[in-house]
């Protein structure tokens, strides 16, 4: 008996981390929900691009009813503010199909690669909405602060 203690087994060393069947079930159904939101974000985008033809099309018209100002000027810069917001929009969407395609394809043939590809894409798509996220919370502490700058000014 004590033989057998001492004797090693020969037992295949597995490195990193494995991902099982309960995990890859998880991930799929990860990919669905991001995918539905990204194609709302897609159809926002689409909106968004629409919005700036139109702006730029009816432009002096929408300057000179709503804010009595004539020519092109206010068309022109509420149309690039738009397509502005609709390429910003566009980056996070593309991380977003990157990590979903990556995952589903990593599920589903056991690729490693892939799967690393769709986790890249996914802290990216992340890391946009965060590096977004604080820069809205500054944004909004600013006008705060102005707002109160001005309420004591009065």
């Amino acid at each position: 008996m004590e033989e057998v203690l001492n004797e090693t087994v020969a037992v295949p060393e597995v490195k990193g981390m494995v991902v099982n069947s309960a995990m890859k079930e998880y991930l799929v159904s990860s990919t669905k929900w991001a995918k539905f939101l990204l194609i709302l974000q897609s159809i926002a985008a689409a909106f968004l691009v629409i919005m700036a033809i139109a702006v730029f099309a009816f432009g002096s018209t929408i300057g000179s009813k709503l804010y009595g100002v004539q020519g092109t000027a206010i068309g022109g810069i509420l149309g690039f503010v738009y397509l502005l917001i609709a390429a910003i929009v566009i980056y996070p969407i593309v991380k977003g199909f990157g990590f979903v395609s990556g995952v589903r394809t990593a599920c589903e043939t056991d690729n490693e690669a892939e799967l690393l590809r769709g986790f890249h894409n996914m802290r990216s798509w992340l890391k946009f909405y965060g590096i977004l996220a604080i820069i809205l919370l500054v944004l909004y502490a600013l006008i705060f602060l102005f707002a109160i700058i001005a309420a004591v000014a009065m």
